[in-house]
């Protein structure tokens, strides 16, 4: 997203996920879509990152892929923006630019994956499948433990909750 194309499911297969693809040059955006499709993914396009992170308001997505560099906000400032929605949603950050960029640390900032371009198509598969993979478990793990978290239990005792109990 943000000059990027999110990933987004095909319909069944157990590797196919929802997401975003971001990069700066068409030629690349195209070929990545390509090599995404063949694998069973769907990918949605957005023309810059603010419409990466309305569509990813609107929409849901297993992962976004976006480029570091872009020129209406930084792929940094898309994780951001993405993870203050969906704090769970993996993003997939790329850059073929020397300097800082080109040695951050996907765990510091956030980020599902941190890629150096030229991408290795394999390499770009298996971030994605690891990232749909990631995605998948965790919400598999909240739908099957939501029946048991009481909304009581985590509840944060106030003050007044504490001088009632002591006066019984």
């Amino acid at each position: 997203m943000g000059q990027l194309s999110p990933i987004a499911h095909q319909a069944q297969p157990a590797g196919s996920g929802r997401g975003g693809r971001g990069v700066d040059q068409p030629e690349v955006r195209r070929v990545v879509r390509r090599t995404l499709a063949k694998a069973g993914y769907e990918v949605v396009e957005a023309l810059n990152g603010q419409v990466a992170v309305e569509l990813a308001r609107e929409s849901s997505f297993d992962l976004v892929i976006s480029d570091v560099r872009m020129p209406d906000m930084s792929g940094l400032e898309l994780l951001d923006a993405l993870h203050e929605h969906d704090p769970d949603l993996p993003v997939i950050l790329t850059s073929g630019w020397p300097g800082p960029e080109g040695t951050l640390d996907a765990d510091a900032i956030g980020a599902f994956a941190y890629l150096q371009k030229p991408v290795p198509f394999e390499a770009m598969r298996e971030a994605v499948r690891g990232a749909v993979e990631r995605r998948r478990a965790l919400q598999a793990s909240r739908e099957e433990f939501e029946p048991f978290v009481s909304m009581e239990r985590l509840r944060v005792p106030r003050a007044d909750d504490v001088d009632r109990d002591e006066r019984r």
